[in-house]
Parts: C-alpha cells; structure tokens; sequence
C-alpha cells in the first residue's frame, strides 16, 4: 500500500494481527508505522533495513507481477524523452518547437500537485 495513501483506517481490518511494514531500505516503512502508531495502531512490526537486507541475509523473496521501475522513475524518463525531443526540434527546426518542453514541464508540475501519475500493479 502506497505511504501517501496509508491511515489507520486502511488497516482497521488487520487491526486483531500484527501488520509487518515492509519496504526496499526500511525507511518508509519505519515513516508508516509512525503515521500508524499516531493513528492508533500498536500491532505493528517493521522488517528493519527492509527486503534489501533480508535478500542479503540469503532469505527467500517470492516477486509479485509488478517488477516495473518505481513511478517516479517512469515519470522522469517520459518527461526527460519530452523535453530532449522539444529542445532538440527547437533548437534544430523551428523555434516554436519549444513549446514542447513547456508543455512537458506543466505536466510534470500538474501531476506532482494533484498527486495523479501513479504505477498500479496488478
């Protein structure tokens, strides 16, 4: 479950087990069980320095489907492919071709306000 999206509300359902956090390095998941534990949540674990470590320790990791590049990897790549192409076509065929990288840079900064862009695994 996404941090941002994460309250104490969402894991009302698990709230008679205990909930183990579970990030790459440990550090959100440690950011989410204080976001829980002010919510009220007291039955929380933290895997610590997160799967990283546990894959180092040599402890077996099943992958889901969704082994895709973090959201705000994508979201950098599509905007840094958007603005080399306008730069490149404004600087090389016609200036108004760099109202590409201004269009490109709004989005960017619309997507990152309203908080849209987001990687959904199946």
């Amino acid at each position: 479950m996404p941090l941002d999206t994460l309250n104490s509300a969402s894991v009302a359902p698990f709230s008679a087990s205990e909930i183990v956090l579970v990030c790459k390095s440990g550090m959100r998941a440690e950011r989410a069980a204080k976001k829980l534990t002010e919510g009220g949540c007291s039955n929380l674990l933290v895997l610590q320095n997160g799967t990283q470590a546990w894959i180092d320790a040599g402890f077996p990791v099943e992958r889901g489907a969704c082994n895709a590049l973090p959201s705000i990897n994508k979201k950098q790549m599509v905007i840094g492919l958007i603005l080399l192409i306008g730069s490149v076509l404004a600087l090389a065929v016609n200036p108004w071709f760099a109202i590409i990288p201004a269009l490109a840079g709004l989005v960017l900064i619309i997507t990152d306000i309203t908080g849209t862009f987001r990687l959904k695994c199946a």
